[in-house]
Formats: structure tokens, C-alpha cells, sequence
């Protein structure tokens, strides 16, 4: 039996408000899917809550995934919702298997922000 593996982040918001409005479309699309650039824009008046909800998310993996693969690609992960509003990682099947996680391995996501900070605990089993 596999030892499940977590990661946390923890993400200043104005940094990340800071990283988009320096250099935009370039960082939004090296970082965050299409669905995910949706999504956050739909929340004007919070939008970079969320998107530095979506990037602690991804470092979480990061750090749940690590030392096993050192090159995550941030754009192949995503951050989809349940229709209970709860979010849930999205990654293709081939990206799985590049980052030697079996079709069964489940990760689970939880976010947190306010204000200033953003949080993301992952969890693969």
C-alpha cells in the first residue's frame, strides 16, 4: 500500500496580483488553463483570490508530487468545481502517467483565501 503524500502552499494575493498585472497574458497563460482564466475573471471583484487559490493549488501538487517529478507543468493541471462548488484537480490521463501516477491515485484539493492570502492543501493516496 502506497503512502499518501501531502502538499500545502501558501500564496500572498498581491503577489500574484502583482505577477499578472506586470506581465498579463504571458503569465496568466504559462500558469492557468483557459478554464481556469474563465472562471477567475467571472469573479471581478475577487478574481485574484482566485487565481492565487489556483496557484497555491498548484504548488501543493508540486510539493505532493516532489521529489518523484521535479518538472510539473503547471498549465496540464487544472482546477475544475463540482457542482457543489467544491474543487476538484482535472489532468489528462497521459499527464498522469508522465508524472508516474497510477489511473486510481485520487488527489484531493481544498482552498482557502481572503484578502491577502491564499491556501491549497493537496493529497494523493
Amino acid at each position: 500500500m502506497a503512502v499518501p503524500r501531502c502538499g500545502v502552499d501558501l500564496v500572498k494575493v498581491p503577489r500574484i496580483r502583482e505577477a499578472i498585472e506586470k506581465h498579463g497574458e504571458a503569465f496568466l497563460n504559462r500558469i492557468f488553463t483557459a478554464v481556469e482564466i474563465e472562471y477567475c475573471e467571472s469573479h471581478k471583484h475577487r478574481k485574484f483570490e482566485h487565481y492565487a487559490g489556483r496557484f497555491a493549488a498548484k504548488e501543493a501538487f508540486y510539493k505532493a508530487i516532489s521529489p518523484r517529478e521535479a518538472r510539473i507543468r503547471f498549465k496540464n493541471i487544472e482546477i475544475k468545481h463540482l457542482p457543489n462548488g467544491a474543487p476538484e484537480f482535472f489532468m489528462l490521463p497521459e499527464e498522469r502517467a508522465r508524472l508516474g501516477l497510477a489511473e486510481t491515485s485520487a488527489i484531493s484539493v481544498t482552498l482557502s483565501h481572503d484578502t491577502d492570502y491564499a491556501v491549497a492543501v493537496v493529497l494523493i493516496s
